[in-house]
């Protein structure tokens, strides 16, 4: 794979440490920051001790209420809002962007990082979705689209960190059936691959579109969270296995308080569209810009590129296809 530079733990450590009420974002959105990694960078934002104001989007106000009140006793500063709502529904995260929009002018981050694993099969929302998908994919688009606005409007450098299969590009999508409606096409590899694929084109596509606004889709790594306590369909088997060789992966995975500095440096970095916190080195979009595009990254922080994967011609025929199939399953709620 075609990469550029890594960043060591230690380095966006101290990059962090560094962020000051002039860096740090004012106001911020994150959308699945109830457990895993989004919780635990939603921590280290809050440690910081900068005065912010964070909306936390999740499904159970009264099960977080713990979690938003030790939230809010570890900085003064901080205004803790939870908002709940299903957000595997189109419709709940329209009512969610809307709230946000009536109480705010201007948001300065948005964190995006909810999902499960697929591992039980298909299973469709109430609006005929895939659930993987609408979490993973069209609910976070959605999102974007409509608090971007509020994101133009920022003076502190805006910006968009997305979690899910960064660098995982596969160039054979069946382009007829994106959402995988045909049976022998849905697997789980398959829905994976789509839904990192086309988030890659779709938000690169938005990131063109939107250059005052930084857009960074990062891919994890292996971190063992409750991640991998959902989307089994029932399928006990399945569970118990995964159960057994959690401890071989915790041998080899990222604790998620790592995975939580990784993604603040994600969130603040200055390294990103020479905006945030002060940095020497810049990382390149996916075509190999300093600015004005998307900044794709590997759990190392290591910059993706187009040319890895596709031609110029094959990436705008698949960005647009990916595209097109967006507008089309979200315009009843946008």
């Amino acid at each position: 794979m075609n990469i550029l530079s890594t960043v060591k733990l230690s380095d966006m450590k101290a990059s962090n440490s560094r962020l000051t009420s002039d860096t740090a974002p004012r106001i911020a959105v994150f959308v699945g920051a109830t457990s895993g990694i989004g919780k635990a960078t939603l921590t280290r934002l809050v440690a910081q001790q900068t005065a912010l104001k964070v909306y936390v989007v999740g499904r159970n106000a009264e099960k977080q209420k713990s979690f938003i009140n030790q939230l809010q006793q570890s900085n003064e500063k901080a205004q803790i809002i939870f908002i709940e709502g299903e957000i595997s529904l189109m419709a709940d995260t329209k009512r969610i962007y809307n709230e946000i929009k009536s109480k705010e002018r201007s948001i300065d981050a948005l964190f995006l990082s909810a999902g499960y694993i697929p591992w039980g099969g298909r299973e469709k929302t109430s609006e005929r979705i895939d659930t993987f998908s609408a979490l993973a994919y069209y609910g976070r688009i959605l999102f974007i689209l409509n608090l971007l606005p509020l994101l133009k409007a920022s003076p502190h450098s805006p910006r968009i960190v997305a979690l899910g299969g960064a660098g995982l590009i596969n160039p054979n999508l069946f382009l007829e059936d994106l959402d995988l409606d045909q049976l022998d096409h849905y697997t789980m590899r398959n829905t994976i691959d789509h839904v990192a694929t086309c988030s890659t084109f779709t938000l690169s596509h938005l990131a063109d579109e939107n250059p005052d606004v930084v857009f960074v889709f990062a891919n994890p790594g292996l971190v063992v969270t409750d991640i991998y306590n959902h989307g089994w369909g029932g399928r006990i088997y399945l569970r118990m296995f995964v159960g057994l060789i959690k401890p071989l992966m915790r041998m080899f995975a990222v604790p998620a308080e790592d995975a939580g500095e990784r993604c603040l440096y994600l969130l603040t970095s200055a390294r990103f569209g020479r905006k945030g916190a002060e940095e020497v080195s810049r990382a390149l979009t996916m075509k190999k810009a300093e600015e004005g595009g998307l900044f794709c990254v590997t759990w190392k922080v290591e910059s993706v590129f187009w040319e890895t994967f596709l031609t110029e011609e094959q990436r705008q025929e698949l960005e647009e296809k990916a595209w097109a199939k967006a507008q089309e399953v979200l315009k009843p709620y946008l």
